[in-house]
């Protein structure tokens, strides 16, 4: 069983996690969200168990407070060398003021841009979590999101195209 967490992961979902144990495109580890995994039994459980086996497995707490500072001022603020994950979905606008996390559709050019100056602030890969938590389409467009953050994140770092 994998047990180091770098790289790229994605959200395991119910919808495509079946037809994630057969496919061949490079994960580096899955995200679970422990209401929707942890104490089944059943297919779940099965389901659970092999992508355990597979790849390195995490979960989190959803900060769900929009906190009014500006992301960048924000990221220079932090100490970039105890974040150990980040994570990178779609969300919902309501007005200029709100904008909701909720996981929904592709990830939009603001939040790549700040993926890339926070890599780039920190020097290193962060392990980066891809999430699709809502209207979650065909995993083939899940996982081209996913290559589009291994992308961002090499043209971030500066890692040159025939290493990729």
């Amino acid at each position: 069983m994998p047990t180091s967490i770098q790289g790229i992961g994605l959200g395991l979902r119910r919808a495509y996690a079946r037809e994630l144990l057969a496919t061949d495109r490079r994960i580096d580890w899955l995200e679970v969200t422990p209401e929707n995994w942890v104490g089944f039994g059943g297919e779940r459980a099965r389901i659970l168990h092999a992508c355990a086996e597979r790849w390195p497995l995490v979960s989190h707490n959803v900060n769900a407070v929009n906190h009014g500072f500006a992301p960048r001022a924000f990221i220079d603020a932090m100490p970039l060398e105890r974040v150990r994950q980040l994570h990178l979905a779609g969300h919902t606008r309501q007005d200029d003021r709100l904008i909701i996390d909720t996981h929904i559709g592709p990830i939009i050019d603001e939040v790549w841009e700040l993926y890339r100056y926070t890599l780039r602030r920190a020097g290193r890969l962060i392990p980066t979590l891809v999430e699709w938590d809502q209207d979650i389409p065909a995993l083939d467009e899940v996982l081209d999101e996913l290559e589009r953050a291994r992308a961002h994140a090499h043209a971030a770092l500066g890692v040159p195209e025939d290493a990729r």
